[in-house]
């Protein structure tokens, strides 16, 4: 990537990576504690139903296939290839989608997104949803509250680099740019924080806004502007109350 972004350096402090835990299968989906468990509905009318946003799991398979174009794209054999390695093996109704799609490479790191069903009781049964998650070394849902707007900092864990190496954001089609707009935050401590940069504009590929970073001590992103082809913006300020497009839930505070 062509952008970078520098700060003074203060006490170095441990490199954050994704959200722990690479994929959530389907027995027993855990999304955000106690927050997201499934309320009790009634039996889908056919097989392939998808009530992800009645659940409150995030968009359907409609929706995320509709907003992000390495969806719909065929997959490569190396795609298919990776197909076991990212979804659970007990999926065995071949007329259930899948996706393993590469999106991009963020600062050395690929990045994935892996679509794959949520099944009514565990492994088995209706598929009731689906779920996606955008996978960089480790794993993050794309869920409500989590829809990666606001860019996570990934690190490579296979280089063993002990500081984080880019930030991330997800972004659906039709938004050409970001920006991100800086404060010293949770990541910033011990009076080390001064930025240099209060915001970067960093453009959008394949679905994808990476900035590499130069600093272990590295600031938070406190809100984003989204830049359309269109000429609209979106600016986002409260990151669980954020929604990526019309018809991906918002989060439910209780």
């Amino acid at each position: 990537m062509s952008h970078q972004l520098s700060f003074q350096r203060g006490p170095a402090i441990a490199a954050a990576a994704l959200c722990a835990g690479a994929l959530a299968f389907y027995a027993g989906l855990a999304l955000r504690g106690s927050h997201d468990q499934s309320p009790s509905l009634p039996s889908p009318p056919h097989a392939h139903r998808d009530l992800s946003m009645a659940w409150h799991i995030g968009p359907s398979l409609r929706e995320l296939r509709a907003n992000f174009a390495v969806l719909r794209r065929p997959a490569t054999a190396r795609e298919h290839a990776l197909l076991p390695t990212y979804t659970a093996a007990t999926n065995d109704q071949p007329d259930v989608p899948e996706y393993v799609r590469e999106a991009g490479v963020a600062d050395g790191i690929p990045v994935y997104f892996v679509v794959y069903p949520v099944f009514r009781h565990g492994a088995s049964g209706a598929v009731v949803a689906y779920q996606m998650n955008v996978i960089a070394d480790a794993g993050s849902s794309y869920i409500p509250s989590n829809y990666l707007i606001f860019p996570e900092v990934i690190s490579s864990a296979s280089t063993g680099l002990a500081q984080p190496q880019a930030y991330l954001s997800v972004v659906p089609d039709s938004v050409r740019s970001v920006r991100w707009h800086f404060t010293c935050g949770q990541h910033s401590t011990g009076g080390g924080c001064e930025i240099a940069t209060p915001s970067v504009s960093v453009p959008v590929h394949d679905n994808l806004a990476v900035l590499p970073i130069t600093t272990s001590n590295y600031p938070t992103v406190n809100h984003v502007t989204w830049y359309r082809t269109d000429g609209s913006t979106t600016t986002f300020k409260n990151q669980n109350a954020a929604v990526p497009f019309p018809g991906a839930p918002a989060w439910r505070a209780r």
